[in-house]
């Protein structure tokens, strides 16, 4: 029983210590699967194959916490790599600018779990290209730009502190997870303003990142009861 209530009131103090107040920034490495890459992209490039739904980048996330609450906004490009028919090319991109609120569902002194939600422009990027010898020629650019709704799962750890108390710099760890929702869109552009494919297309897809970070924190100073 003594144990047991040793163990209760570590987690509650540990708890407690938890409310705080800080922010962060985050380079975030991670993938997306997007369903319309394969089945589209083919249509949209006619004559160029190899398209899968896999896509991998970098990107940035700046983040304000207060207590339990969480508020972040981040920005992410991808890359699926070159696909080739012959001496026909194509590189497509996926990104997105979201700005996302959250709250705590598992709150300590140096684990962070929270779901989010956000609003924000998923885009997609085509380059094509005949390349010969090592040259490009007839390089060519479409994209698209489209309203996205996400929803998250994410989990932060502090790994170091600058002091043991607050107010400390310190090194946070991340992972994101999550799905970003998007309607189909057939409103390509291509920069050169010449016709183009008219395919209907989506970013929506599941996403996965690992977030490396350096921040700040210090003690909420609204005293609970």
């Amino acid at each position: 029983m003594k144990i047991l209530l040793a163990i209760l009131i570590n987690l509650l103090a540990t708890y407690a210590v938890g409310q705080s107040r800080g922010y962060a920034g985050y380079i975030r490495i991670g993938m997306m699967s997007v369903p319309d890459a394969e089945k589209v992209l083919p249509q949209i490039v006619p004559g160029v194959s190899g398209f899968t739904q896999n896509f991998y980048g970098i990107g940035g996330e700046l983040e304000f916490r207060s207590n339990k609450r969480v508020f972040d906004a981040e920005f992410m490009v991808l890359s699926h790599g070159p696909v080739n028919s012959g001496d026909s090319y194509a590189e497509s991109f996926t990104g997105d600018v979201m700005f996302k609120a959250g709250y705590a569902v598992f709150n300590t002194r140096s684990v962070f779990i929270y779901p989010n939600a956000g609003i924000g422009l998923g885009g997609a990027l085509v380059n094509t290209y005949q390349k010969a010898g090592g040259v490009k020629t007839q390089l060519h650019t479409i994209y698209l730009v489209q309203p996205a709704f996400d929803l998250g799962v994410n989990a932060n750890v502090i790994v170091y502190r600058f002091k043991d108390d607050t107010p400390t710099g310190i090194l946070p760890v991340g992972l994101r997870a999550g799905y970003r929702f998007a309607a189909s869109s057939d409103n390509w552009h291509r920069i050169t303003e010449s016709e183009t494919s008219r395919a209907s297309y989506s970013t929506r897809g599941w996403y996965l990142s690992i977030a490396l970070g350096m921040g700040y924190v210090s003690p909420n100073q609204t005293k609970r009861k």
